[in-house]
Protein backbone atom coordinates (compact mmCIF):
# COMPACT_ATOMS: atom_id res chain seq x y z
CA UNK A 1 0.00 0.00 0.00
CA UNK A 2 2.88 2.39 0.70
CA UNK A 3 4.41 2.47 -2.80
CA UNK A 4 1.01 2.61 -4.49
CA UNK A 5 -0.07 5.47 -2.25
CA UNK A 6 3.15 7.37 -2.93
CA UNK A 7 2.76 6.98 -6.70
CA UNK A 8 -0.86 8.13 -6.49
CA UNK A 9 0.17 11.16 -4.41
CA UNK A 10 2.99 11.92 -6.85
CA UNK A 11 0.54 11.74 -9.79
CA UNK A 12 -1.97 14.04 -8.10
CA UNK A 13 0.71 16.60 -7.26
CA UNK A 14 2.21 16.47 -10.76
CA UNK A 15 -1.29 17.03 -12.20
CA UNK A 16 -2.09 19.93 -9.83
CA UNK A 17 0.92 21.39 -7.92
CA UNK A 18 -1.27 23.61 -5.75
CA UNK A 19 -3.36 20.72 -4.36
CA UNK A 20 -3.49 20.60 -0.58
CA UNK A 21 -2.94 17.61 1.69
CA UNK A 22 -6.62 17.68 2.68
CA UNK A 23 -7.74 17.45 -0.96
CA UNK A 24 -5.34 14.56 -1.61
CA UNK A 25 -6.62 12.73 1.48
CA UNK A 26 -10.24 13.12 0.30
CA UNK A 27 -9.38 11.74 -3.15
CA UNK A 28 -7.36 8.77 -1.89
CA UNK A 29 -9.49 8.05 1.20
CA UNK A 30 -6.62 8.27 3.71
CA UNK A 31 -5.95 10.70 6.52
CA UNK A 32 -4.37 14.09 5.98
CA UNK A 33 -1.58 13.17 8.39
CA UNK A 34 -0.72 10.11 6.29
CA UNK A 35 -0.55 12.29 3.17
CA UNK A 36 1.71 14.71 5.03
CA UNK A 37 3.99 11.85 6.09
CA UNK A 38 4.27 10.55 2.52
CA UNK A 39 4.92 13.97 0.98
CA UNK A 40 7.62 14.75 3.54
CA UNK A 41 9.36 11.44 2.88
CA UNK A 42 9.43 12.18 -0.87
CA UNK A 43 12.20 14.77 -0.68
CA UNK A 44 12.57 15.29 -4.44
CA UNK A 45 8.93 16.36 -4.77
CA UNK A 46 8.53 20.08 -5.46
CA UNK A 47 5.19 21.51 -4.49
CA UNK A 48 3.83 24.92 -5.32
CA UNK A 49 1.74 25.73 -2.30
CA UNK A 50 0.39 28.79 -4.05
CA UNK A 51 0.34 32.37 -2.96
CA UNK A 52 -2.11 35.22 -3.15
CA UNK A 53 -1.27 38.74 -4.20
CA UNK A 54 -2.11 41.71 -2.03
CA UNK A 55 -5.00 43.66 -3.54
CA UNK A 56 -3.41 46.92 -2.45
CA UNK A 57 0.23 46.72 -3.53
CA UNK A 58 0.44 43.38 -5.38
CA UNK A 59 3.20 41.74 -3.33
CA UNK A 60 3.09 37.98 -2.76
CA UNK A 61 1.44 36.84 0.49
CA UNK A 62 0.65 33.37 1.80
CA UNK A 63 -2.76 31.80 1.23
CA UNK A 64 -3.52 31.64 4.92
CA UNK A 65 -3.72 35.40 5.14
CA UNK A 66 -6.51 37.58 3.88
CA UNK A 67 -6.26 39.47 0.63
CA UNK A 68 -4.18 42.28 2.19
CA UNK A 69 -0.55 42.42 3.35
CA UNK A 70 0.20 43.86 6.80
CA UNK A 71 0.85 47.40 5.58
CA UNK A 72 -2.16 47.56 3.26
CA UNK A 73 -4.43 45.98 5.87
CA UNK A 74 -3.82 48.93 8.18
CA UNK A 75 -4.69 51.29 5.34
CA UNK A 76 -7.84 49.32 4.49
CA UNK A 77 -9.09 49.78 8.06
CA UNK A 78 -8.63 53.53 7.85
CA UNK A 79 -11.27 55.94 6.56
CA UNK A 80 -10.50 59.35 5.07
CA UNK A 81 -13.01 62.18 5.19
CA UNK A 82 -13.00 65.96 5.05
CA UNK A 83 -14.73 68.09 7.64
CA UNK A 84 -17.77 69.99 6.36
CA UNK A 85 -17.00 73.01 8.54
CA UNK A 86 -13.24 73.57 8.43
CA UNK A 87 -12.41 71.43 5.36
CA UNK A 88 -9.47 69.60 6.92
CA UNK A 89 -8.70 66.08 5.71
CA UNK A 90 -8.99 63.57 8.57
CA UNK A 91 -8.21 59.87 8.87
CA UNK A 92 -10.24 57.66 11.17
CA UNK A 93 -8.84 54.26 12.12
CA UNK A 94 -10.07 51.22 13.98
CA UNK A 95 -13.60 51.05 15.36
CA UNK A 96 -14.38 54.68 14.58
CA UNK A 97 -13.56 54.08 10.89
CA UNK A 98 -15.88 51.08 10.79
CA UNK A 99 -18.63 53.06 12.50
CA UNK A 100 -18.24 55.98 10.06
CA UNK A 101 -18.35 53.62 7.06
CA UNK A 102 -21.58 52.05 8.32
CA UNK A 103 -23.24 55.41 8.93
CA UNK A 104 -22.27 56.72 5.49
CA UNK A 105 -23.51 53.54 3.78
CA UNK A 106 -26.89 53.96 5.52
CA UNK A 107 -27.13 57.71 4.81
CA UNK A 108 -24.84 58.92 1.98
CA UNK A 109 -25.95 62.56 2.52
CA UNK A 110 -24.61 62.56 6.09
CA UNK A 111 -22.18 65.34 6.86
CA UNK A 112 -18.97 64.47 8.70
CA UNK A 113 -17.03 66.69 11.08
CA UNK A 114 -13.57 66.39 12.59
CA UNK A 115 -14.76 67.15 16.13
CA UNK A 116 -17.78 68.32 18.13
CA UNK A 117 -16.73 71.98 17.95
CA UNK A 118 -16.92 71.97 14.15
CA UNK A 119 -20.26 70.19 14.26
CA UNK A 120 -21.76 72.70 16.67
CA UNK A 121 -20.42 75.65 14.61
CA UNK A 122 -21.97 74.18 11.47
CA UNK A 123 -25.33 73.63 13.19
CA UNK A 124 -25.27 77.16 14.61
CA UNK A 125 -24.70 78.57 11.11
CA UNK A 126 -27.57 76.44 9.78
CA UNK A 127 -29.90 77.69 12.53
CA UNK A 128 -28.87 81.27 11.87
CA UNK A 129 -29.50 80.90 8.12
CA UNK A 130 -32.89 79.27 8.77
CA UNK A 131 -33.95 82.09 11.14
CA UNK A 132 -32.82 84.67 8.60
CA UNK A 133 -34.99 83.00 5.93
CA UNK A 134 -38.00 82.90 8.27
CA UNK A 135 -37.63 86.58 9.19
CA UNK A 136 -37.23 87.73 5.60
Amino acid sequence: MGKETRTQIRQLISFSPTITDAEISRVLGITRQAVNLHTRSMGDLVRDRGFNKCTGCGIRISKRRTLWCNQCRKMSYSYEFSCWECGTLNIATGASATQRRRLISKNPKRKEFCNNACASRYRAKQRWALEKLRNA
